[in-house]
């Protein structure tokens, strides 16, 4: 068991210790500013589960299970994600792995997948969720395929068909303002921070923003983004009229001396979830479409597109790893806008008079 920096490599350290059972090296890399504490806490961390349960560190045989690989997945990861960000990955695969985690790498196929989908269909569990549990997988998957552990990744062709739904249009302005004014305060935080950012409304985002990010001075906002396959970090620059919400939040918060350096928080600490308090504004704003906290963040990809905003500047702000997911979303969503806009048009009366209008 050691940690030493790579010499091929520049600022990467590396964790290296025997699989239990075995005489299989695993090696770890860790890179970012705090690349050699990251692979020191790791380091301890395999020791302690070495002493509490060495099974988790190798399967009974000699061989690389589901389980194995989405867990040295998830262990070699750990240091650039957030804690929310760890706890959903924990619970997709704990949910996964329970049907085909004892399955060996070299006889997986797609059946198994079918049968787990089949299970959570007929457990009533939506597509989209199965989707983000098979996307963890796959990543693991193909950082085993990266990191040479195994050769390639065997479910690399699987595609998931998703049912064909109405597609929910970005809240106009009109609904926009109806929410904030029916919202608490840390919703109406949140509210104007997605509009105008374009931020993800959520524990990998959003609610783990804080005042140390906001450079209010010089006009930028420092998002850490989701594990989306983008940039860690992104630049995102304030809005006028943010600008000035964000420094009256900042005078509020420094008064009331706050526990917490979270921008949202509520009573005191940081949000977690914001289910209960988007339906009741949406229902005191009079809101009966579905709607959701997200398409907010469709709303400002979809106004900043319109207003003649540079794609690739969006889809950076956006923290899209890649422009096509932009103008996909973009496509997808003005199309329909377009569409309604069409039929917002009065009907024309047309009636021909003395047999018809005259060519010429």
């Amino acid at each position: 068991m050691s940690v030493y920096k790579r010499k091929d490599r520049k600022n990467v350290y590396q964790v290296a210790y025997r699989e239990p059972g075995s005489k299989r090296i695993i090696k770890i890399d860790f890179t970012g500013p705090n690349a050699k504490q990251d692979a020191e806490i790791f380091e301890q961390e395999i020791k302690l589960q070495k002493k509490k349960n060495p099974s988790k560190l190798a399967s009974n045989e000699s061989t690389l299970t589901l389980e194995k690989i989405v867990f040295l997945y998830i262990a070699a990861t750990k240091p650039y994600k957030s804690k929310s960000s760890i706890k959903n990955e924990s619970c997709h695969a704990k949910a996964i792995l329970e049907h085909i985690g004892d399955v060996s790498v070299d006889d997986v196929t797609v059946k198994h997948l079918q049968k787990v989908k089949q299970d959570h269909l007929e457990k009533g569990i939506s597509v989209s969720t199965f989707q983000r549990r098979w996307n963890l997988l796959r990543a693991a998957m193909n950082w085993a395929v990266d990191e040479e552990f195994i050769e390639a990744n065997p479910l690399a062709g699987y595609k998931i068909k998703k049912p064909q739904r109405e597609p929910i249009l970005p809240p106009s302005t009109q609904e926009i303002q109806a929410l904030f004014q029916a919202s608490p305060p840390h919703l109406k935080r949140i509210i104007l921070l997605v509009f105008y950012t374009g931020a993800r409304p959520g524990p990998s985002e959003l609610f783990n923003l804080q005042w140390q990010s906001v450079d209010l001075q010089n006009g930028w906002l420092y998002m850490l983004s989701a594990n989306k396959g983008g940039k860690i970090w992104r630049e995102i620059p304030i809005h006028e009229k943010l600008h000035s919400c964000l420094s009256a939040w900042k005078e509020e918060d420094n008064r009331l001396n706050l526990n917490t350096d979270h921008v949202i928080h509520f009573r005191n600490r940081p949000v977690q979830s914001i289910k209960k308090s988007w339906a009741k504004a949406k229902e005191n704003a009079g809101i009966k479409r579905q709607l959701r906290p997200y398409d907010l963040r469709h709303a400002f990809i979809t106004s900043a597109i319109d207003a003649g905003a540079d794609v690739q500047a969006v889809a950076n702000m956006a923290g899209h790893s890649d422009m096509k997911t932009t103008l996909e979303h973009y496509r997808h969503i003005k199309s329909e806008v377009k569409k309604t806009s069409i039929d917002r048009l009065p009907n024309v009366d047309l009636v021909e008079q003395n047999g018809g209008t005259k060519g010429g």
